[in-house]
């Protein structure tokens, strides 16, 4: 049945379901509550749900958007595929890697920065990081991981511990400042071509991150899967309940209930506060690089759904969202990322048709003059997967962190500050999909966050 959007009322968009993926396996077998498949009926104008998305031929200005995953661990990083994925008298998982490469082929990703631990990443040699098989590109420092459909993904190697650098291109001599956030850490990593970020900001203090901005680097995330189900992280540093989410999570994790499995990063989807407080503080300062973090390891929800992959299959999570990053060619999305010509699109929720972002006729991450925000009235592509009812879609304008515009069209901009932009969307067209009882996840979720303009 369809629900009566006048009825929904604001309890339902209220509700903000909560996630967390440190949860004990235990924990994930009482999400299996009382559920029944209620399958609705698809439409003319129905798209069927996939399992995989086509590859991104957006245009923006004269560039185009490319789909890019960061914070991503490979099997050398100590903890992925179960702590299995790499061992000292069996060298890398095999069926770890084809893990890793098929759920970035499926999923149309253009480049991937891996952000391995330094242990057992550290010990390797530093071209093994890339992960180079027979068919694949190599890229110098990096490597075209060769997809079936004869596409490729670009893959750099990087690192997480106390700093998070992606895009290396040469080693560091010292390897103890893998993981270390001193000053000579980040102007070591930046020497040797890296981007230097920092991973989970949400429980970092603003005093910390601008030392490592005035040291050189990047940016950070402003928004990390992990930390939205990790049951600490979530009372500690983003002010949510621990496993509030766990009743939420069911209709999709339930063998016997109709819930597409993919979707139920909804349960979980939120905004992270404490990150993008420190982003439009830091970016009042100076640039600013905001990214997601997927932070896929395959190594926490080992528990098969209805759709016979794992709850955290690499395929899965990499599904979720992606920072699409502008730049004239694939040899360029290094630099615009580092440039912060970047916006976060979550596509759980639908891939947008078009996303013509552009400030005096620049992308995100510019410098620019006073004039003219182009802020699209979006729609869905015609491949993302939807029932017979449209999304509720709404555009708002942000200046230094506080609402300052709301609506798609043009916006003059007429006074120096820091713009960035943030589409909402209410998923109407997602309700065939989300089984016998939709309402509560038929609320406003973010969509798309920009990263910003610095208007002079």
């Amino acid at each position: 049945s369809t629900l009566d959007r006048s009825s929904a009322a604001s309890d339902v968009y209220k509700r903000q379901p909560e996630p967390s993926p440190g949860a004990p396996k235990m924990i994930w077998l009482l999400l299996a509550c009382n559920q029944d498949a209620a399958q609705d009926s698809d439409t003319g104008k129905s798209v069927a749900w996939s399992a995989s998305r086509p590859r991104l031929n957006h245009a923006i200005g004269e560039a185009r958007w490319y789909r890019t995953i960061v914070h991503l661990h490979s099997p050398f990083s100590h903890d992925a595929c179960d702590g299995e994925g790499w061992s000292e008298a069996e060298g890398v998982d095999l069926a770890c890697l084809a893990d890793l490469r098929v759920g970035l082929c499926n999923n149309g990703i253009d480049a991937a920065f891996l952000t391995d631990h330094p242990s057992h990443a550290a010990e390797q040699p530093f071209l093994d990081m890339r992960h180079l098989e027979e068919g694949d590109r190599d890229l110098g420092a990096g490597a075209g991981w060769a997809c079936a459909d004869g596409t490729e993904t670009a893959v750099w190697p990087g690192f997480e511990d106390e700093l998070m650098p992606v895009g290396l291109s040469e080693p560091l001599e010292d390897t103890a400042l893998y993981s270390s956030g001193s000053p000579e850490a980040i102007a070591s990593l930046n020497a040797a071509g890296a981007i230097v970020l920092s991973a989970h900001p949400e429980g970092r203090s603003r005093e910390q991150l601008l030392e490592r901005q005035a040291a050189g680097a990047a940016g950070f995330e402003i928004f990390n899967l992990h930390a939205m189900f990790a049951p600490d992280i979530r009372s500690e540093d983003l002010g949510l309940d621990a496993w509030s989410w766990t009743s939420d999570i069911a209709p999709f994790t339930n063998p016997n209930a109709s819930a597409e499995p993919d979707l139920f990063f909804l349960a979980v989807h939120g905004d992270q506060a404490p990150s993008l407080e420190h982003f439009d503080a830091l970016s009042q300062l100076a640039h600013t690089v905001g990214v997601a973090g997927t932070d896929a390891h395959q190594n926490v929800l080992n528990m098969e759904l209805r759709d016979g992959e794992r709850a955290d299959s690499y395929r899965r999570m990499l599904s979720w969202f992606s920072n699409w990053v502008v730049a004239e060619s694939a040899q360029d999305i290094q630099s615009g990322l580092g440039g912060g010509n970047v916006a976060v699109v979550f596509e759980s929720l639908g891939t947008p048709a078009s996303l013509e972002l552009l400030l005096s006729g620049q992308p995100p991450g510019n410098s620019v003059s006073t004039g003219t925000l182009q802020l699209p009235c979006l729609a869905l592509a015609p491949t993302s997967p939807r029932g017979e009812e449209d999304p509720v879609i709404e555009a708002f304008v942000l200046k230094d962190g506080q609402p300052f515009a709301q609506g798609c069209g043009t916006h003059e901009i007429t006074e120096p500050g820091v713009y960035r932009v943030r589409y909402s969307i209410t998923p109407w067209h997602l309700e065939p999909f989300l089984g016998e009882d939709p309402a509560p996840y038929l609320r406003e979720y973010t969509w798309i966050l920009s990263n910003p303009w610095w208007v002079q």
